[in-house]
């Protein structure tokens, strides 16, 4: 086996993902990537979104991708705040169901900026992932802009090192 293949298999186990070839009998329980539906959501988030933002949350800006700590609650005291997180390229382009995406979004919530949001009880529900995702912003540059000048106004502040201010 070589050493690339190795390094794939101890970097799912270590995740607590283990992938199997999918049969007919257990293909219903695999998403699209071949993790099981029932994994859990931190290993989601490391699968979909650690690869760039690190599992850490602190991205790379140095490669344009922004940090989730401490202030990504923060999108959610402006009410396109939910539309805009969904909709950024990393979860439109995932490949994730609108219930993953709200769970990983939960969790992204609650690990990176449970103190700057505004309600530590707000929930991504994968109802309302879908009628978000529904109707994609024509600029989410412009969009982010705009969220943070109204949030600016209020005193309140977004992740540190967006790429594109």
């Amino acid at each position: 086996m070589k050493l690339n293949n190795i390094c794939f298999y101890l970097m799912i186990m270590l995740l607590g993902v283990i992938v199997v070839p999918a049969t007919r009998a257990d293909s219903a329980n695999l998403s699209i990537h071949g993790i099981s539906k029932n994994a859990p959501v931190s290993s989601k988030y490391a699968l979909y979104c650690g690869g760039c933002h690190g599992l850490d949350g602190k991205g790379e800006v140095l490669a344009d991708v922004p940090m989730l700590p401490p202030n990504i609650g923060a999108f959610l005291y402006d009410e396109l705040g939910p539309w805009y997180l969904v909709n950024v390229g990393g979860v439109m382009s995932a490949g994730i169901t609108d219930k993953d995406a709200a769970d990983i979004m939960n969790f992204v919530m609650k690990s990176f900026g449970e103190e700057s949001m505004p309600d530590n009880t707000y929930l991504f529900t994968p109802e309302q992932i879908a009628e978000l995702r529904a109707n994609p912003p024509d600029d989410l540059v412009l969009l982010r802009r705009d969220i943070a000048k109204r949030l600016s106004l209020k005193g309140i502040n977004l992740p540190d090192d967006y790429p594109w201010q």
